[in-house]
């Protein structure tokens, strides 16, 4: 058995403070964690959509998207390629 037993109260507030700290800094640390990976899945989602946009609307067509759900319905209207 290795568990620390403080014998005064000052040290007992001390260690209590040092347990609630280092718990405090394991719900940091998870937090960040959480952060970064949200952080990352938004930056891939933006370079997903990015890379959706630039390709053409047979393109888009090819890989089972329809450009409307992609661009939207006022996007290049006049450049669409509606021939299929």
């Amino acid at each position: 058995m290795a568990t620390y037993v403080a014998r005064h109260t000052a040290a007992a507030w001390i260690w209590n403070l040092g347990q609630a700290m280092s718990a405090g800094a394991a719900g940091l640390r998870r937090n960040a964690r959480r952060l970064d990976a949200w952080f990352a899945a938004r930056g891939q989602a933006a370079a997903d959509q990015e890379a959706l946009t630039a390709m053409g609307a047979r393109e888009l067509r090819d890989i089972g998207l329809d450009p409307v759900h992609v661009r939207g319905v006022a996007h290049d209207a006049w450049t669409r390629d509606w021939a299929m």
